[in-house]
């Protein structure tokens, strides 16, 4: 959601492809749901922020790839294996899109890739999110998540939720 945000303020079109479409978030910045298909074929961004399943796993192949505007760029800070690297690499070779932005690999760390040998791609180890801002945020987040359960409160941005009655029930191992 983030990244749409800040694509709004950009003057950007934002288009969005998610199976539980928040309506009102993108409302909120004017932003549309649409079909996956649309993403690919009509976009000049794609920004993937899924997490890796055995539904993801390539869900960005060469057919897709070779569906996108020759002027996109491709970017994945999600997970690696949602984009068949093969793929890509033979995309940006032959100029089928302009270029890509990869912070995750299938394998990692990156050491023997077709990709390192491409002008058109952007390739980090999965330090996409470590600057000065995010490091201070996660310290400030963990110690508000710290007080909230000394207070009994369930954290944010908590996984694994408590059942039957809450935070009051917890524990501290």
């Amino acid at each position: 959601r983030h990244t749409g945000e800040l694509a709004r303020g950009l003057g950007m079109e934002v288009i969005c492809y998610d199976l539980y479409p928040d309506e009102e978030w993108a409302e909120s910045i004017g932003a549309k749901y649409v079909a996956l298909q649309e993403i690919i074929t009509d976009s000049d961004f794609i920004s993937i922020h899924i997490p890796l399943t055995d539904d993801t796993y390539h869900l960005i192949s060469s057919s897709e790839l070779d569906q996108m505007k020759p002027s996109a760029v491709i970017i994945n800070t999600a997970r690696g294996g949602i984009i068949d690297e093969e793929a890509l690499y033979e995309a940006l070779k032959d100029g089928e899109i302009t270029g890509a932005g990869l912070d995750v690999f299938e394998a990692e760390p990156l050491t023997d890739s077709k990709l390192l040998e491409l002008d058109n791609v952007v390739l980090t180890s999965h330090i996409g999110a470590h600057t000065r801002e995010s490091t201070e945020n996660m310290g400030r987040l963990a110690a508000a998540n710290l007080l909230a359960i000394l207070r009994g409160e369930i954290p944010k941005y908590a996984v694994n939720q408590i059942a039957d009655g809450g935070a009051e029930n917890a524990s501290a191992s």
